[in-house]
């Protein structure tokens, strides 16, 4: 599973023109990527969610 994420992320890497995994990258650093766009991507929804309840509070 870790793998499969990695290699979306690194796609979405690739698209967004950012620098990503070499191909060989090993287990634990595939495991540290995938970790890492999870968090970014929990940042980001949370901040939405946020947002929402900010206008829709008032």
């Amino acid at each position: 599973m870790i793998g499969l994420l990695a290699r979306f992320f690194r796609g979405v890497n690739t698209a967004i023109g950012v620098s990503t995994l070499p191909k060989d990258a090993t287990p634990a650093q595939e495991q540290k990527f995938v970790y890492v766009w999870l968090g970014i991507m929990a940042f980001i929804l949370l901040w939405c969610a946020l947002i929402v309840v900010w206008f829709t509070s008032s």
